[in-house]
């Protein structure tokens, strides 16, 4: 194999290894979020009177161990209008799923 295939052939090893990192991230972010609109869900948060704290919405940079992405997931669900937040840190659902416009707007 020529020296010109072979840099081509690592590089495109390099590529796939790269994209395949960042989709596993992406899809542990996602899963994070659903894990955190279950829990929002089971404790009833729906409007900002009844926002729940959640302990892990930051990063803590000083545990140790297996990275958390529920950060990440929160920040995605933040951007995407599904959770909100309230002044003093506090995260809600905005939409109820009982109601019937949140069902047609999610196909619940």
């Amino acid at each position: 194999m020529s020296d010109a295939v072979s840099v081509a052939m690592w590089i495109g090893v390099l590529l796939a290894v790269y994209i395949l990192t960042r989709k596993i991230g992406v899809w542990r972010a996602v899963s994070a979020g659903k894990s955190i609109i279950t829990e929002l869900k089971q404790r009833g948060a729906y409007d900002p009177d009844s926002a729940v704290d959640l302990p892990d919405a930051r990063r803590n940079m000083l545990r140790p161990g297996i990275r958390s992405f529920r950060p990440e997931g929160l920040r995605m669900l933040l951007i995407d209008d599904i959770v909100g937040m309230t002044p003093d840190e506090r995260y809600y659902l905005k939409n109820d799923p009982s109601r019937a416009d949140y069902r047609a707007q999610y196909r619940t």
